[in-house]
């Protein structure tokens, strides 16, 4: 067998396999899977995949995604699979308004589960000018959606991923958890490091990730990983700031670096 094994591997598991990969410390998710990869015989590859919708949609069953003549807009995926993911309302509500001020049409997806909608409901109060397409299209229409906008934030979610693999304009707020090793990939980047940094807001290619300096102090580490609700949110979610995420959707939008 192969031994995949983390940096204080066991050497009974060396010994038993023709082969061991060693995962070092901070090393990138899709990097780690082009180890794995390689050493069963795939080359490596530095491309995400986006999927993409491949029927066209008929009289009947017409497509919900904007046409290519439709005006500029932007898409906001505001909930992740886990809670400890999410931000703050106020947040949205100013990030939609400085979207709706620079007339962008805003799209706000969701995978349509009972307490993602129930969530959803609740923030989208605080953006009357949103058209919320929860729950209404495939992953790959979202995928479509996500790659014709002229901008996509979010929180870090597979969504997230997405916008980064298709080059759309992306601004992804980070929590708690290493944007090292879990930030999306840039479109266009080839190397064998990651292009991100802990604890910063930074941007590479396409891409900025929005990352709070404060590190958890309330929670057993990886205890918020495993609740189903947090009453009081997460502390590096929550103390990132409206002004922060502007920003860096202006530099985006007015190509700045």
């Amino acid at each position: 067998p192969t031994s995949v094994t983390l940096e204080n591997s066991v050497a009974w598991k060396r010994w038993i396999a023709y082969a061991t990969i060693d995962y070092k410390q901070g090393m990138h998710a899709l990097l780690r899977n082009n180890a794995l990869g390689v050493l069963l015989g795939y080359p490596g590859h530095h491309a995400v995949i986006p999927p993409r919708v491949v029927e066209k949609p008929s009289e009947h069953t017409p497509s919900p995604i904007p046409t290519i003549d439709a005006r500029p807009y932007a898409v906001l995926h505001l909930e992740a699979r886990l809670p400890y993911k999410r931000w703050t309302d106020e947040g949205w509500h100013d990030v939609a308004k400085y979207l709706a001020d620079r007339e962008l049409d805003i799209y706000v997806t969701g995978g349509g589960g009972e307490g993602e909608s129930k969530y959803l409901q609740s923030v989208l109060r605080l953006m009357p000018t949103a058209i919320s397409l929860n729950g209404k299209l495939r992953l790959a229409e979202v995928s479509e959606l996500i790659a014709g906008s002229r901008i996509y934030v979010g929180v870090d979610t597979v969504a997230s991923h997405m916008a980064a693999s298709h080059g759309t304009p992306t601004v992804v707020l980070f929590g708690p958890d290493s944007a090292r090793c879990w930030g999306p990939w840039p479109a266009g980047y080839v190397s064998d490091t990651s292009p991100w940094r802990d604890g910063r807001t930074q941007r590479h290619g396409n891409v900025w990730i929005v990352q709070s300096t404060r590190r958890c102090t309330t929670c057993p580490e990886g205890s918020c990983r495993k609740a189903s609700e947090m009453s009081s949110g997460c502390p590096p979610m929550i103390s990132i700031t409206s002004s922060q995420v502007i920003e860096a959707i202006s530099a985006t939008l007015d190509g700045s670096a």
